[in-house]
């Protein structure tokens, strides 16, 4: 878990580390994996194509060890793969993708708000509530709003304290990015109800965890997720 608080950075906040490759400021690994998370976000790599640690060390200018690093990477996160007499690819994500990830999310989410309900909320921590707002206010879409959506889910998920969870929380979170970036599922959430998120605080402030599960569960149910995981009881 040593590394979490530096993968948090890096990995949940896509965009957010626009530096160039050359900047010192992070270990050069760590910049090329980003650097392959922006390429995806915008388009610049595709989703199935198939790409090569040589031919992207070139592309990036750098040597190929932090490149075999960052795939490295890349594959344990799920979005990466070797295909046989293929090569590596960019995984294609399918709509059963999608729904195996809803479980683990809302799996994962309904305990956070069981352990996190009642006192620690009572005052929702500033940056929570900030972000809440912000969300709520729907002043932008997209992928955008997808890093904010996960900067709130992660925050109530540090408030439990437990290093697993969190982080494996932040990975369903950030897969369920990419798995929205290519599927039917998508991530413009404009049908849903505009107060949602200080709605969701407001009900996890109360001592009463078997509330917070359902009030998170019904939170997570007015977005994109009920196409997926309709009739599914966690």
């Amino acid at each position: 878990m040593g590394g979490f608080t530096t993968r948090c950075a890096v990995i949940y906040h896509l965009g957010r580390y626009t530096t160039a490759v050359k900047n010192k400021k992070q270990p050069l690994t760590q910049q090329v994996y980003q650097q392959l998370l922006e390429q995806l976000t915008d388009g610049r790599l595709k989703f199935g194509q198939v790409i090569t640690r040589r031919g992207m060390a070139a592309r990036l200018g750098v040597s190929m060890a932090p490149v075999a690093e960052a795939f490295g990477e890349l594959e344990r996160d799920g979005l990466l793969e070797t295909m046989p007499r293929q090569g590596t690819r960019l995984r294609v994500f399918t709509e059963t993708h999608a729904r195996e990830q809803a479980v683990v999310r809302l799996a994962l989410e309904t305990q956070v708000a069981r352990m996190v309900c009642g006192p620690k909320l009572a005052t929702p921590p500033k940056s929570l509530a900030t972000i809440a707002r912000t969300l709520d206010a729907r002043t932008s879409g997209g992928p955008k709003r997808w890093r904010a959506e996960i900067d709130f889910h992660l925050g109530l998920a540090q408030l439990t304290e437990q290093a697993m969870l969190i982080e494996s929380l932040g990975d369903v979170l950030r897969l369920g990015f990419f798995i929205a970036l290519q599927t039917t599922v998508g991530i413009d959430d404009s049908r849903r109800p505009s107060s949602r998120h200080g709605w969701l605080l407001k009900q996890l402030a109360k001592s009463d965890p078997d509330a917070a599960a359902a009030s998170m569960r019904k939170h997570l149910m007015q977005g994109s997720m009920s196409r997926v995981i309709e009739g599914i009881v966690i």
